[in-house]
């Protein structure tokens, strides 16, 4: 931002939008611009967004105008009360467009609001990939949009134009974001064109984009089914993802799989194949290849159980990873991966997901049966147990336990609350009273958004909406999706329920605590993630991290930092001595 100016990179933002003041006047006229709502949704009180997270871009100042001439409707839309200054006439104008501050005060374009989009609960902006993706040097141009896919829900498709007919790998080009963007953000899909669609304004004509198809790159050899099972396979693959074709050694996660889509295949696999198989099997077998060996394996079917080996092969100490509510560890992927082959990484996944046991309703209870499991498949220690989020609380109650068993542990909490910032009669509804209620309850949820919506922008609020509830009447795949989801609401439910019981002792050990510095914390709201190094013995510590959530800590770019601070104090800790019994207090 050049002095009072509203300046975003190339961009600059005329100072009224019915009357234009001249550059050279625009410092004199124009106090700050501002950013307000949460990387969440757009927060109805007008709150200002913290640094980092993303906002809808309002101006303000002596120079904006009163309004558009002979439009009160559109006035009163646009020009706004000003929520933070003392003069009563002062107004803020919307201007439509998404940004975020960088920690030097400086303002961050990304794009524009209806380039929003919410994909598994996360509202991403479309702008900031595309502007991510533009930063690769055999890019020259980039589109990136939100496609349905056979489930009825959405996906992200790049379009990319390449530099000289430059086609770089989906691999590469991942890998390139991944350094950028989070997890959730890297498109599912990347085609190349020779040339970008444009309308008559020269802007990119999104509509005229073509169809998904997934085409080999030159980088990749790509190995098509050859046999009837691989067939079969890949065609459940496609169904999934929405992109053919799909060749036998294509990484599932490389595809831009997650939890959601593992719940969906693997529910086609049990209804093709009659093999139930636990989500987990991805990790050791991510490809249809090696998924198709497992399903020739003599009928043989992977047990579901609490511990589940990530990558299990290496020397070190092994870490022992509880995720936080939903409980699931596919979430540990990354930091499994940057941890390393000699690095042995095992989760722990919550009792329930399968839909077949009752969740456990209490933090020692989950703790003691994680406890039997890792003793089961390793006696004596030492041990290293990390949770992220809820998970943080279970892992601190297993290093109690552990520690009181003789054993020699480590202890890693990531972004962790202590129970009291949680309030256990929150969470008892909607899940106590089954799947028809639940969605009830999903429908219900939304008429607060929509009455705050003007209402001509009703029906493109509910048109998505309606059109997922006939998805889930009309498939199989999306029915077992909801009761998936549902499934994982009721461990959700209990989990949360019994961190708000969990009663917190002092832990005699190291504890390495990491936290997401950039997350919004309201100031009537003690941060109570601050304290777990206090919690612990001598050479426990506090570090944190650049992130906006927990979630984030464990993607990239941020999950890079938390390995070398994860590994940095696993070195400290091998040279200390490990805490004997009898210096339990």
């Amino acid at each position: 931002m050049a002095g009072g100016g509203v300046s975003i990179g190339d961009y600059t933002k005329p100072v009224g939008p019915a009357v234009a003041i001249p550059r050279r006047h625009s410092a004199q006229r124009i106090r700050h611009p501002r950013v307000f709502g949460s990387g969440s949704g757009w927060d109805p009180f007008l709150q200002p967004a913290p640094i980092g997270v993303s906002g809808e871009l309002y101006i303000g100042g002596h120079g904006l105008a009163r309004g558009y001439r002979g439009q009160p409707d559109l006035t009163a839309e646009r020009f706004i009360p000003h929520p933070c200054s003392p003069e009563p006439l002062a107004r803020l104008y919307r201007t439509g467009d998404v940004a975020r501050y960088r920690s030097d005060g400086r303002i961050v374009h990304l794009g524009r609001m209806d380039h929003q989009v919410k994909i598994r609960g996360y509202r991403i902006e479309l702008g900031e990939i595309e502007t991510a993706l533009s930063r690769h040097h055999a890019v020259r141009q980039a589109a990136v949009t939100a496609r349905d896919d056979q489930q009825g829900g959405k996906q992200l498709v790049a379009y990319l134009v390449g530099h000289d007919g430059l086609m770089p790998s989906q691999a590469d080009l991942r890998s390139f974001l991944h350094a950028q963007i989070p997890d959730y953000m890297i498109p599912s899909l990347f085609m190349f064109l020779t040339e970008m669609p444009l309308t008559a304004n020269n802007k990119v004509d999104r509509n005229a984009l073509p169809a998904p198809t997934l085409a080999p790159s030159p980088a990749v050899v790509h190995v098509p089914p050859s046999n009837h099972l691989d067939v079969q396979m890949a065609a459940l693959w496609q169904q999934v993802f929405s992109i053919n074709p799909i060749g036998i050694h294509d990484n599932f996660f490389d595809l831009g799989g997650h939890s959601l889509k593992a719940a969906q295949l693997f529910y086609l696999i049990e209804q093709v194949y009659g093999r139930h198989l636990p989500l987990a099997t991805l990790f050791q077998a991510p490809t249809i290849a090696t998924l198709t060996a497992v399903l020739t394996q003599n009928q043989w079917v992977p047990p579901w159980q609490s511990l589940v080996a990530i990558q299990p092969s290496g020397a070190a100490v092994p870490i022992f990873m509880v995720p936080g509510v939903g409980g699931n560890v596919l979430v540990f992927a990354q930091l499994a991966k940057l941890l390393g082959p000699n690095q042995p990484s095992y989760g722990l996944q919550a009792r329930g997901l399968d839909g077949k046991e009752a969740p456990f309703t209490s933090v020692p209870e989950m703790a003691s049966h994680y406890v039997a499991q890792i003793r089961r498949f390793r006696p004596n220690g030492p041990y290293t147990v990390l949770g992220s989020c809820t998970g943080g609380l279970i892992a601190y109650e297993m290093a109690q336990q552990l520690v009181e068993q003789g054993q020699a542990v480590t202890l890693v909490v990531m972004d962790t609350w202590h129970p009291s910032t949680y309030r256990p009669h929150r969470y008892k509804l909607p899940m106590t009273f089954g799947l028809p209620l639940y969605l009830l309850w999903r429908i219900m949820r939304t008429i607060p958004s929509l009455v705050r919506l003007p209402v001509k922008d009703w029906v493109s609020f509910l048109q998505p909406k309606c059109k997922r509830l006939m998805s889930l009447s009309q498939t199989n795949v999306a029915k077992d999706e909801l009761l998936v989801e549902f499934q994982v609401g009721q461990v959700t439910r209990a989990t949360l329920q019994a961190v708000a019981r969990y009663d917190v002792r002092k832990y005699p050990g190291h504890i390495l605590n990491m936290m997401a510095s950039k997350r919004y914390v309201a100031q009537s709201v003690t941060d109570t993630r601050r304290i777990w190094s206090d919690f612990g013995g001598e050479g426990s510590k506090t570090v944190q991290v650049a992130a906006s959530n927990s979630g984030q800590l464990l993607v990239a770019p941020h999950v890079e930092e938390v390995t070398k601070h994860l590994e940095a104090f696993l070195g400290e800790d091998t040279q200390s001595k490990p805490t004997p019994l009898a210096n339990v207090i």
